[in-house]
């Protein structure tokens, strides 16, 4: 069945799942973020990599306040998305969301606000509930804004998010079966996981925004900026590719990528070529 919750009026437990390498500095705010959450029924669980800094005993210090946190250490250093994966897998809650070490929840009712755009949708596995992003500084000066109404996408967004079309949504609530139904994040991926994951739960799944924001990502010289530029086109093609090419019919992704709004036909000529058919030319 589609429904995963019973018909009681007992509040399920959602698990936001946290990977943590080395980052103390930040760590108390995501942490602080979630367990203010306005719904209460959590499972905050953190699961560290190995870190060298201060981070564990931070977090055991926590809990004594606060059993909803949890801790799983890893004994080698797994990188941050089959740390991720993990902590996913093990997860208690029927629902889950994330968050980076880094970044933090910027209202206190992200999760409830989530949960009742499920609800609405009668708690359907192949939902997915997302809320608006706001990029900060290291010292939470904000940026900017993610979503608005010309980026906002929601529904069936497969194409979308393929061709990277529309604001990406990240940190949303989703339910673990539908994790588990795509075979979690593709371990392989060094980078863009994330968008592999999306566009894969895409192609069972709807999304929809709630209309506020709700994450802030910590824009940091760390990361994903770290990679070289023609090491990110790689992967950016290889999962492209990866997720394109069983396509029957690509009349609707060769619109897409002749229309030039997306991020994917910008950047690569050939892709836009293979897909379109096209001698098109892109900026």
């Amino acid at each position: 069945m589609k429904n995963q919750l019973s018909d009681n009026n007992e509040l399920p437990l959602i698990s936001i799942v946290i990977p943590n390498y080395n980052n103390e500095i930040y760590l108390e705010k995501a942490i602080s973020s979630c367990l203010n959450q306005t719904y209460k029924n959590l499972e905050v669980l953190i699961v560290d990599d190995c870190s060298t800094d201060k981070s564990v005993e931070l977090i055991r210090e926590i809990q004594k306040n606060d059993a909803r946190l949890k801790l799983i250490q890893n004994d080698v250093n797994l990188k941050v998305t089959r740390t991720r994966n993990k902590g996913i897998l093990a997860a208690n809650g029927i629902m889950i969301s994330t968050l980076d070490s880094d970044d933090y929840f910027t209202s206190d009712n992200k999760i409830e606000t989530e949960f009742n755009l499920l609800k609405k949708h009668n708690f359907d596995i192949y939902t997915i509930a997302y809320s608006g992003i706001v990029r900060v500084d290291p010292d939470e000066e904000v940026l900017g804004y993610i979503m608005n109404k010309q980026t906002v996408a929601e529904g069936k967004i497969f194409i979308e998010l393929l061709t990277r079309s529309c604001a990406i949504p990240r940190d949303f609530l989703f339910f673990k079966k539908l994790f588990e139904e795509v075979n979690g994040f593709d371990l392989d991926l060094p980078i863009y996981e994330d968008w592999d994951l999306k566009i894969r739960m895409s192609r069972l799944a709807e999304f929809y925004y709630t209309g506020s924001n709700g994450i802030a990502y910590r824009q940091l010289d760390s990361g994903l900026s770290k990679t070289k530029r023609k090491e990110r086109m790689k992967w950016l093609e290889f999962v492209f590719d990866k997720n394109s090419s069983d396509l029957e019919n690509k009349q609707e992704l060769r619109n897409k990528l002749l229309s030039r709004q997306s991020f994917i036909s910008r950047i690569f000529k050939r892709i836009t070529k293979k897909i379109t058919g096209a001698n098109a030319h892109f900026i």
